[in-house]
């Protein structure tokens, strides 16, 4: 990371539930707007769920952990389209304590290595216009506003055959 902080990028397992929802809770609101593109002040029991139990191959869900803490520091995930595999929708939270140091595009980088394991050709991505470090790291990345999206949303597909 910028800072020289080592971190690991692992797959989130079902026994991470306590450091994800310590995860969530250093979200801040103006973030986790941004992330659910709409208030969210506290995660269902069958959203946790949901997070957490994921199959790491039509659904995966990777964390960034602080070595030197233990910390959580940031979650990406991607999710197959059912109706079209070789597409998957994507998110990517990082706590508010660690916005721009480098862990989102980590957590990028190794969440489209993933996809690509899995047979996804693109990752796809809805952003709030007003999120611009989400929307200069997908640009950065090779990430090319697409159709769709909607009032104050922009769409994002990010090829992967690169």
């Amino acid at each position: 990371m910028r800072d020289g902080a080592l971190v690991v990028i692992r797959p989130l397992d079902p026994t991470d539930r306590e450091a994800y929802l310590d995860l969530f809770d250093g979200i801040g609101p103006e973030s986790r707007y941004r992330r659910f593109l709409g208030p969210k002040r506290q995660l269902t029991a069958a959203e946790v769920r949901y997070f957490l139990e994921v199959d790491h191959h039509d659904h995966e869900a990777l964390v960034a952990i602080d070595v030197s803490t233990g910390t959580g520091l940031g979650v990406a995930r991607f999710v197959r389209d059912r109706m079209d595999p070789g597409v998957a929708d994507s998110a990517i939270t990082v706590v508010d304590a660690a916005q721009g140091r480098g862990v989102g595009g980590a957590l990028l980088a190794r969440l489209a290595e993933r996809a690509r394991e899995e047979g996804v050709d693109r990752l796809s991505a809805d952003v709030l216009q007003e999120n611009r470090r989400m929307v200069a790291m997908l640009l950065h990345r090779g990430g090319r506003p697409a159709p769709g999206g909607g009032a104050g949303v922009r769409h994002f597909e990010l090829p992967l055959n690169s």
